[in-house]
């Protein structure tokens, strides 16, 4: 089980704030392995959980931005799962190719959530823990997804003003 600690998001401008996440420490069954920014770690998702987000498909209604954000999450979930391939010795599909943009958030709520498990290329034993930057400037925004040691594993921008 994971635990989340859950950072406010600073506002635009405003600087950094650090969320430490405590990830998952084992595999899933059905798995999905995305390889992480620089090729430093391998993200394994669990195949269920993306399979799940992808199956919302009900109309979008504008003025509720829970059922709006889940027909998003749900459309970059697909997309995700349409650049499946091979199986890894972990038994996960392979994500193939560079993923779209878009699609990269989807793999950061995963990790935001604590719901992923992070091998490094290095040691080749899960992550305890990851910490993710959020960060605001005058004009742009990102995230970065990193490990205690510092090593990045993810990240994309989140805004431009």
């Amino acid at each position: 089980m994971s635990a989340i600690v859950h950072a406010e998001e600073p506002k635009p401008g405003t600087g950094t704030n650090i969320q430490t996440v405590h990830l998952s420490e084992i595999v899933p069954a059905r798995c999905v392995a995305v390889t992480a920014d620089g090729g430093v770690a391998t993200i394994v998702l669990s195949r269920e959980e993306l399979d799940g987000l992808a199956g919302f498909d009900k109309p979008v209604d504008d003025n509720n931005a829970l059922t709006r954000q889940a027909w998003i999450n749900g459309t970059r979930a697909k997309a995700l799962l349409t650049q499946l391939g091979a199986i890894d010795a972990r038994g996960c599909q392979v994500v193939q190719g560079t993923l779209p943009f878009d699609v990269r958030f989807v793999v950061g709520l995963l990790l935001e959530e604590g719901h992923a498990t992070i091998f490094t290329r290095q040691l080749n034993l899960p992550e305890p823990v990851l910490e993710i930057r959020h960060v605001n400037k005058r004009f742009f925004g990102w995230e970065e997804f990193r490990l205690l040691n510092g090593t990045q594993v993810w990240s994309y921008d989140t805004w431009t003003a």
